[in-house]
């Protein structure tokens, strides 16, 4: 993963993309840290993609619970 760019790069499995964040040794690299940020917005893209006006209370929870502090 050298340049995840505006789209976040190709596709990675979440098992395979847990695999890679598991491996990596200094919490501190780029590395580690462009992963932390494309799984954190997959997360926030997959909350947002479920929202309707039916589970929008169940949701937010949800979303608030992400670790938006960064």
């Amino acid at each position: 993963m050298t340049d995840l760019g505006k789209s976040g790069g190709v596709y990675i499995p979440p098992f395979r993309l847990a695999r890679m964040m598991d491996g990596v040794e200094d919490k501190s690299s780029l590395q580690y840290q462009k992963m932390t940020w494309v799984a954190l917005k997959k997360s926030i893209n997959g909350l947002v993609n479920k929202v309707n006006a039916a589970n929008i209370k169940n949701i937010i929870p949800e979303l608030f619970s992400e670790n938006l502090v960064r």
